[in-house]
């Protein structure tokens, strides 16, 4: 044992090295970078969420068929209305409905701010949501600064906007 000390001081070296890493970790989790996706909008246009750096994102995971998706939007609406001149991208991510369903809910409720369709439910996945609505709060470097899953009051909301615009 004594004579290969050296060997182990070695790899206890390489893992103290390994895990001394200057990125963060990209997860759907709080303080890490938020998972990159590419969803289309209502329009037919692609939307990359690396290209929204820079910026404050909001995102919110939604279905046409969830009241307090629903009860939520005309205050999402109000963040988009209020604080899209200070850098907030706001973005609704309606999973697993179709194009149409999604159109028809979005004109109902006056939405105006981009929806994004997750037909496949691919990015939800990827966040790992479970329950509906779910909400992201991501700052202007990308990283994670708050998640929600349920509705948000409009002061609660308006809270974790601030936040990120920071």
């Amino acid at each position: 044992m004594k004579k290969h000390w050296w060997f182990y001081l070695f790899i206890l070296l390489i893992i103290l090295l390994s895990s001394c890493s200057t990125e963060r970790d990209v997860a759907p989790v709080r303080g890490a970078i938020a998972p990159d996706f590419t969803l289309t909008n209502l329009e037919g246009d692609s939307v990359h969420l690396n290209d929204l750096r820079g910026s404050a994102v909001f995102i919110n995971f939604w279905h046409t068929e969830c009241r307090y998706c629903q009860y939520e939007m005309p205050n999402i609406q109000k963040m988009h209305d209020t604080y899209t001149d200070d850098g907030l991208v706001v973005l609704g991510v309606n999973v697993g409905n179709s194009q149409q369903d999604a159109v028809d809910y979005t004109k109902r409720l006056k939405i105006t701010f981009p929806i994004l369709l997750d037909s496949d439910e691919a990015v939800n996945g990827i966040y790992l949501v479970t329950g509906y609505p779910t909400s992201f709060f991501i700052d202007k470097e990308g990283i994670i600064q708050s998640i929600y899953i349920g509705e948000l009051t409009r002061e609660e909301m308006e809270k974790q906007v601030k936040q990120v615009l920071k």
